[in-house]
């Protein structure tokens, strides 16, 4: 029996019911945080959700500057850093924040090719420019077809969470994901963008 994992993406404020969601969770499940920022504002300009998943080849490195974003490493290792800082390993099953506007370098190991997931959460319906500079190559897998409906005044987290379902639960864990599917679309609006990753993921 494997073990079932997925990964959800997920634009969360403080409100009771989200306590529930999580106790409503199958026995077992093992629930990791692996990345959270902070936004002090998310009805500036209407917002749209964006998933991509890129390639960049072994020993290469590649920059992004844009919206806010999650990064998450699918496979291969890889370095980051941050407004010129110390690098920071990247490793398989790791994910980094970055907030808006700040410029990363992405540096893949020189072993083996570095494959990410990019979830953006950006004002830009369309993508102008390309999102990771050459020679990394990018895929949209996903988008919102209109701007994140009920976004509120106040601030929120944007995080990466990653679930784990015991062996034999697999029924049992779909019934919750889509209970928790429905709570991020009554509250966040991101139920489409949560189940694009799981299914790429599976």
């Amino acid at each position: 029996m494997r073990i079932l994992a997925s990964l959800t993406i997920a634009l969360l404020c403080c409100s009771p019911g989200s306590k529930a969601v999580a106790q409503d969770q199958p026995a077992g499940t093992v629930r990791t945080l692996l990345a959270s920022g902070h936004l002090a504002s998310v009805v500036d300009l209407p917002l749209f959700l964006r998933l991509y998943r890129a390639r960049l080849p072994a020993g290469q490195h590649a920059s992004y500057q844009g919206a806010n974003a999650m990064l998450y490493d699918l496979s291969g290792t890889s370095t980051i850093d941050i407004d010129g800082g110390a690098a920071q390993p990247l490793a398989e099953g790791a994910a980094a924040f970055i907030a808006a506007g700040q410029a990363v370098t992405i540096t893949a190991a020189d072993s083996e090719p570095t494959d990410l997931l990019l979830f953006l959460l950006t004002a830009r319906p369309n993508q102008g420019r390309r999102l990771l500079s050459h020679p990394a190559v990018a895929q949209e897998l996903y988008r919102t077809p209109d701007p994140l409906p009920g976004l509120k005044a106040g601030p929120y987290e944007f995080g990466l969470v990653r679930l784990v379902f015991p062996p034999g639960s697999a029924a049992q864990a779909s019934a919750y994901c889509v209970r928790l599917f429905g709570f991020c679309a009554r509250y966040c609006s991101c139920a489409s963008a949560s189940a694009a990753a799981i299914s790429i993921l599976a």
